[in-house]
């Protein structure tokens, strides 16, 4: 993203993923707002399971990585479901302190 902020200019951190990667318009998941940006947050909206890693510890993280056309592997790399705007991914949940007094 760095490389492409470099030769593009920032602009492209805010062009939409599905106007360059044609197969996102055929996946499970929702693209039709998700930016650059968004992907380099890992905040697309496009997953399966809320819990911290849970993805990435998923059986389907194996069949992405060793995937070896690049049709199976964008398959692999699109097959998360749409959940949540990618305005609102972004935003991290973070536990509250305990109220109790530190020992």
């Amino acid at each position: 993203m760095m490389r492409l902020g470099q030769k593009y200019g920032a602009g492209v951190y805010n062009l939409l993923v599905k106007d360059y990667v044609p197969e996102a318009t055929s996946s499970i998941g929702t693209w039709t707002s998700v930016t650059f940006n968004n992907t380099i947050d890992m905040a697309t909206g496009n997953y399966r399971l809320a819990g911290y890693e849970s993805d990435e510890a998923g059986s389907y993280m194996e069949t992405f990585f060793l995937a070896e056309p690049y049709t199976d592997k964008m398959t692999a790399a699109l097959n998360f479901p749409f959940k949540v705007n990618p305005a609102l991914s972004g935003t991290i949940t973070r536990p509250t302190p305990s109220s109790s007094p530190a020992p």
